[in-house]
C-alpha cells in the first residue's frame, strides 16, 4: 500500500516559515493567461510534468504546492464530475477540498493521472520551476506562478459566482461552512464551466 510522505506537502515556504510573510503575488489578466500561458508553445521550455503544473493552475486556482503534492487517488476522473482532492499545508488535519475540473485542467489530469512525481515532495524542484516560470513569463518581478491563483480569484468574482463558492474553490473559510452547507460538484462544475478560458488541447 502506498503511504504518503507527510514530510514535505506544500510549496516553497516563506523565508520565515510564515504564511503572512510570504510574499503576495499580483494577479495576472484572463486575457494574458491567454495569450502568454495558454498560447501553443508558450511553455515549451518547461518538461512535460512542470508545464501540467502551470496549466491547471489555471483552471483550479491550485497553490503550486498543492498541486505538485497530488497523489494518484486525489485525481479522480471516472466519476460524474471529474476532480482533484486538495489539502495544503495551511488547513487543519483532515480538511479536503475537491476542485471540478474542467477545461485545461481537466486535460491535463487525463495526461498526467498520477500527478506530478518529479515534482512531489521535491521542494528544490517545485522552487526551481517558480523560479524559470518567473524569470521567463511574468511581465514584472513581482509576479509569480501563484499569480495564476490570483486570476483564478479575480474571473471567479469578475464571473459573478457567489462568494461562498469562491471561497470553497480557494480553500478559505466562508460563512456556510458552520451550518454544514455545500454546494454539489455538478453545480461548481457548471459555475467554472462559465468562466473557463478557450485553449488548444494540442499544448496539453
Amino acid at each position: 500500500m502506498r503511504t504518503r510522505d507527510t514530510r514535505s506537502n506544500s510549496g516553497p515556504p516563506a523565508s520565515s516559515g510564515s504564511r503572512s510573510r510570504r510574499p503576495r503575488r499580483p494577479a495576472v489578466s484572463a486575457e494574458w493567461v491567454t495569450t502568454q500561458i495558454l498560447a501553443p508553445g508558450a511553455l515549451r521550455f518547461l518538461d512535460d510534468e512542470g508545464r501540467g503544473i502551470v496549466l491547471s493552475a489555471v483552471e483550479t486556482g491550485g497553490r503550486p504546492g498543492d498541486l505538485a503534492n497530488l497523489w494518484p487517488e486525489d485525481i479522480v476522473l471516472d466519476a460524474p464530475v471529474p476532480y482533484i482532492e486538495v489539502r495544503d499545508k495551511y488547513d487543519p488535519p483532515g480538511k479536503r477540498r475537491r476542485i471540478p475540473l474542467v477545461g485545461v485542467a481537466l486535460g491535463v489530469f487525463r495526461k498526467h493521472p498520477e500527478g506530478f512525481p518529479r515534482y512531489r515532495g521535491n521542494d528544490a524542484a517545485l522552487r526551481a520551476l517558480q523560479s524559470k516560470v518567473r524569470r521567463k513569463l511574468f511581465p514584472v518581478g513581482t509576479h509569480g506562478l501563484y499569480s495564476l491563483r490570483r486570476c483564478f480569484a479575480a474571473r471567479l468574482k469578475d464571473g459573478g459566482l457567489e462568494s461562498g463558492l469562491v471561497a470553497i474553490l480557494l480553500g478559505h473559510e466562508c460563512a456556510w461552512q458552520p451550518l454544514g452547507l455545500e454546494l454539489s460538484l455538478e453545480w461548481q462544475r457548471y459555475r467554472l464551466l462559465r468562466i473557463a478560458l478557450p485553449f488548444d488541447p494540442a499544448i496539453v
